[in-house]
């Protein structure tokens, strides 16, 4: 499967499948140039992950900073609904790697 993330009509990139380690679709991220507006909230979000964050609160920052951009994921074949990224689904992206649950 193949997705195009976008914010409104800007394409932020495309996500290749890339394998599936359950719960998650793994996939493989190819920015456009649109990423370079929303890479520092995916940044924030990578590093709340992988901090330490007793009450949460980095992270629900950094979720919040990402539902904020309104991410919709559009499925390039068509046979999936289109997903809003941090509501409907979770998506990770770091360098070329992503993840995605939904």
């Amino acid at each position: 499967m193949t997705w195009r993330l976008m914010r409104g009509d800007t394409v932020i990139g495309n996500l290749a499948d890339d394998g599936c380690d359950m719960p998650f679709f793994l996939l493989r991220f190819t920015p456009e140039p649109g990423w370079e507006a929303v890479r520092p909230r995916f940044e924030a979000l990578a590093a709340a992950v992988g901090c330490t964050d007793p009450d949460g609160r980095r992270l629900v920052a950094a979720v919040k900073a990402l539902q904020d951009l309104e991410l919709t994921l559009e499925d390039v074949e068509g046979r999936e609904a289109s997903l809003r990224v941090w509501r409907n689904c979770f998506l990770h992206i770091w360098g070329t790697d992503a993840r995605l649950r939904y």
